[in-house]
């Protein structure tokens, strides 16, 4: 079975999002209700069939999904190699500061499954970018596989992120 690494933060968020789907289906289910109880002939009842298909099929992939990142996560801060690291080396929960060819000087918190967030430099680990700085060290010219071209960076700094 395959790690899911999540910050405390993504975990919260992630259980967050089960009960959501879990209130959803309910919700839908209810209104599938309703909607037989106004036209009880289903094969002409469009709104039934739209509400059957999500709580049949959309909504529980989408469970399904976020069950298995709960059976198998690992939160990040708890982690030895993030509790007694000095950060001299990228890794998971890392505040990496990279320099790009062009001199743009970005800094990114490495986190957990589904946790990127562009606007507050938060990379998911499963992103090619961070795929590529794990493991590297303040010096380190990084080649990164990206749609269109490969870039460089530099890296610059490496700190705790979270």
């Amino acid at each position: 079975m395959q790690t899911h690494y999540l910050s405390r933060n993504g975990y919260q968020r992630l259980q967050q999002r089960k009960q959501e789907l879990l209130d959803s289906i309910k919700a839908k289910k209810k209104q599938m209700g309703d909607s037989v109880a106004i036209d009880n002939d289903l094969r002409e009842n469009s709104e039934f069939m739209q509400l059957r298909t999500e709580v049949t099929y959309v909504l529980p992939k989408k469970l399904d999904e976020v069950d298995s990142i709960l059976r198998s996560y690992q939160i990040i801060e708890d982690m030895p190699s993030f509790i007694y690291s000095h950060f001299y080396k990228v890794q998971l929960g890392a505040k990496v500061t990279v320099q790009y060819q062009d001199g743009k000087v970005v800094p990114f918190t490495i986190l957990g499954y589904d946790e990127a967030d562009f606007d507050k430099n938060i990379i998911s680990y499963l992103s090619p970018l961070a795929q590529s700085l794990i493991g590297g060290v303040v010096g380190d010219e990084i080649e990164v596989e990206v749609p269109g071209k490969p870039i460089r960076v530099r890296i610059l700094n490496i700190e705790k992120g979270i």
